[in-house]
């Protein structure tokens, strides 16, 4: 069976392989004449390329007669483009490149690596760092939200630490079903799946790219929805740099200074860096609607925040091909609960975070190899204090969550043959503790996740026939291990769960083999359509197998025994063009999701002190199936005037319940809008730039059960439309005036914990590039 697996992906390239004629040559520079080691030439209509030697000589064989576009690119010179023909002979050129103090940006290659997104046969949006600087969006988090298919839970807008971003309506409040990257490096955290999102620096984001659908068999665990990947940028310039300061609503201010450069020396070497620091403060604003606040003795008080963010980023490019990055980011954050007893500060949360990667990439236009080694360390604290029954009640939270990544990638480029393979390594950890202040109770729980994975995937580009293959198969061996629950000093209101204490918890292992399939035919007048189908996973979060704690007035228990989630995903869709002015893009997705993990009522119950509560678990209790419609139109009025507009239509729906309770059959997947859509408009002028967007959400069902909420009244979360404004005028080359109005007619929206948005946000902000 293995080696016909290995025979079923190595059959293409054996077939394809031809020997043909040659195109050779010497490429040299302009300034001397001297040949260039190490430059790249690439032969677009066949995938095919080579590298220069030592002495500036190319030869790349198995040409076929033909017309060709052949492009030459070398660090430090300006990139050219030639149009040769082969005809019976072997063809030789010699090419002189011209002198340019520039950085060439690195390729990224996309997900099923492929060099240009147009050849891949699967939805995936890219955003461009142009799109993201004339964005009407507060955030990085909004710029996706007007993304079809993404799906937002951010109702405290900047003050929120714990924001949910999904796609393909895989969940409204489980970060950990879609992947987030920042350069390839996964951001979610293997205790609760969450991200930080405030971690990301969008002034420092290049590109944004989102691969809609499963995407495990070359991401693997938490891709069941899609994969959000930030790319960042690098340095372009000998020097150059960002300041840029801001004053809005609720006091907020922010300032940040961005400063990189790039420093070229001999023998085709050079040293770029990249240093960031930004740092923001705001007296934030009371989240509680009014008909719920009560007297008592906590005090409401505003969800303030101070924030600071820095980072690093060396790198070294020698001989042309070879490149060596190490990056350091530095987060910390203080952001208010919205109440104070005693403490100066109030109930309030910190995200203490350090994340480190170190980068290799060796690159020629025949075989590259990208080597990721990552570590994130977040040390999480948060202050709880309130009155509850006349007592008062104050402890900490103190968790350190880490998490460990090795990934290896190599590639080769064969004809129109692209044959990817890796290794894996991840390992995540958490140790936390509860420690009362007001009691003597101290709660203890950690434990360890380790993933190791391995993939392959062979994409085949049928240039003649315009049609895109690819296959992809991935196979995951998960391990939880040292894990632990205790309670130590139990106090009267705390006793009860020392019956759930297990000081040894024992191993459990889990394995997961994706499979991925898409194919494409191009048409004329940039037209395609395309088929695919993928089986995702997602490994238990620490969270859920090692944590027991009280949780929204109930009790929730650990489950050491959770199996991974899985879901296969179908999808045709295709891509238009009327005319030369408007593109329309359409998808339609149909996933089945197998042992979905939801809380469940075990029977039994607990005397919390106070009151009889359900005891709950997490369990693999359910099928779900999600289908929905997405439509893309972009609309290029003219060159300064561009429209877009896309609308979301989704269901997310559990099919059946396993155990005893089937309370859950036939319902419906909370905190997910049924439809959605947005439309921007941005317009560019000498005089002033104008970009405004709007966005439509529908109502949600607040839970899980699909019933009223005793507290909020109401068993949905109605619908809303919110619009923002965005106005930018250069005064002169470099400096920038700019005026956002978010949320311009003060729609207020709440969420299930009763908090309600900040409402219009008006900002000021200063800009100057050098």
């Amino acid at each position: 069976m293995k080696k016909f697996i290995l025979f079923f992906f190595f059959l293409p390239t054996l077939i394809f392989a031809q020997n043909n004629f040659q195109i050779q040559g010497i490429v040299t520079g302009n300034t001397d004449k001297s040949p260039l080691a190490g430059a790249a030439i690439y032969i677009e209509e066949l995938s095919l390329g080579a590298s220069t030697t030592a002495k500036g000589i190319f030869s790349i064989s198995n040409i076929p007669n033909g017309n060709y576009t052949v492009k030459i690119s070398y660090l430090g010179y300006l990139p050219k483009v030639l149009n040769v023909t082969v005809n019976n002979k072997n063809l030789t050129v010699n090419i002189e490149l011209e002198y340019d103090n520039i950085l060439f940006k690195e390729v990224t290659i996309a997900a099923d690596r492929y060099e240009y997104l147009k050849k891949i046969p699967s939805r995936i949006s890219l955003i461009k760092q142009k799109e993201i600087e004339n964005s009407s969006a507060a955030s990085i988090i909004d710029v996706l939200n007007n993304v079809s298919g993404v799906f937002v839970d951010n109702s405290l807008g900047i003050y929120s630490s714990s924001s949910t971003v999904s796609l393909r309506g895989m969940s409204g409040s489980d970060q950990s079903r879609t992947l987030v990257l920042l350069d390839g490096v996964p951001l979610n955290k293997s205790d609760g799946g969450s991200v930080n999102w405030n971690l990301i620096n969008k002034e420092n984001i290049e590109d944004i790219k989102i691969i809609k659908g499963p995407a495990n068999a070359r991401y693997g665990s938490n891709a069941m929805g899609g994969v959000i990947e930030f790319i960042s940028a690098k340095p372009t310039k000998k020097f150059a740099g960002t300041i840029e300061t801001s004053y809005g609503t609720y006091n907020t201010f922010m300032g940040s200074v961005n400063l990189s450069g790039i420093v070229k020396q001999q023998s085709n070497n050079s040293f770029y860096w990249n240093v960031i620091g930004s740092a923001k403060k705001s007296d934030g604003y009371i989240t509680e609607l009014e008909e719920y606040q009560e007297v008592a003795d906590s005090i409401i008080t505003p969800v303030f925040l101070e924030e600071l963010n820095t980072s690093v980023k060396l790198g070294y490019l020698f001989n042309n091909n070879h490149t060596l990055e190490l990056s350091s980011n530095y987060f910390d954050d203080l952001r208010g609960q919205g109440i104070k007893v005693f403490e100066d500060k109030g109930a309030n949360s910190q995200h203490d975070t350090w994340f480190s990667v170190a980068k290799y990439n060796y690159k020629t236009p025949l075989f590259d190899i990208n080597v990721n080694a990552a570590y994130l360390n977040e040390h999480y604290k948060r202050t709880n204090e309130y009155m509850k029954d006349g007592e008062f009640v104050l402890y900490n939270v103190d968790s350190k969550r880490e998490d460990q990544s090795l990934n290896i990638d190599l590639n080769n480029h064969i004809n129109n043959i692209t044959l990817s393979y890796g290794v894996m390594l991840k390992q995540g950890s958490v140790d936390a503790s509860d420690i009362y202040l007001t009691s003597t109770d101290l709660i203890n729980n950690e434990g360890m996740i380790n993933i190791y994975a391995a993939y392959i995937q062979n994409e085949i580009d049928f240039k003649e026939q315009n049609i895109q293959l690819s296959l992809g198969l991935r196979g995951d061996f998960a391990n939880f291990n040292n894990a632990m629950f205790s309670v130590l000093y139990p106090s009267y209101s705390i006793e009860f769960m020392t019956e759930f204490m297990d000081t040894v918890v024992d191993p459990h292992s889990w394995k997961s083999l994706s499979p991925k399939f898409s194919i494409q035919k191009r048409l004329k007048n940039k037209t395609r359509i395309y088929f695919s189908y993928g089986k995702g996973f997602k490994a238990p979060l620490l969270e859920d197998l090692c944590r027991t704690s009280k949780k929204n007035g109930s009790f929730k228990i650990a489950n050491p025994k959770l199996k991974p989630e899985n879901v296969h995903s179908f999808e045709i869709g295709s891509d238009y063009r009327l005319g030369k002015k408007i593109i329309i893009k359409q998808s339609l997705y149909y996933s089945l999701g197998i042992d979905f993990m939801n809380p469940l009522q075990t029977g039994d119950s607990v005397n919390m002190g106070y009151k009889i509560a359900p005891i709950y678990k997490m369990s693999n209790i359910s099928k779900v199936d999600i289908y929905g419609i997405e439509t893309d139109i972009e609309y290029k009025f003219i060159s300064s005037l561009n429209a877009s507009f896309n609308y979301t239509y989704n269901i997310s729906k559990i099919n059946k319940q396993k155990g005893i309770d089937k309370s859950l059959n036939g319902k419906y997947l909370p905190n997910l809008p049924r439809h959605k859509f947005t439309a921007s408009v941005f317009y560019e002028n000498r005089f002033l730039d104008v970009s405004l967007s709007g966005k439509y959400i529908g109502w949600r069902w607040i839970n899980e059960y699909n019933e009223r909420d005793e507290n909020l009244k109401t068993d949905i979360f109605s619908a809303y439309t919110l619009f923002d404004l965005k106005l930018k005028k250069e005064f002169f080359k470099g400096f920038s005036l700019v005026t956002s109005i978010n949320n311009i007619f003060n729609t207020i929206y709440v969420n299930n914990k009763l908090q309600r948005s900040p409402g219009r946000i008006i900002t000021g902000q200063i800009i100057y590039k050098f």
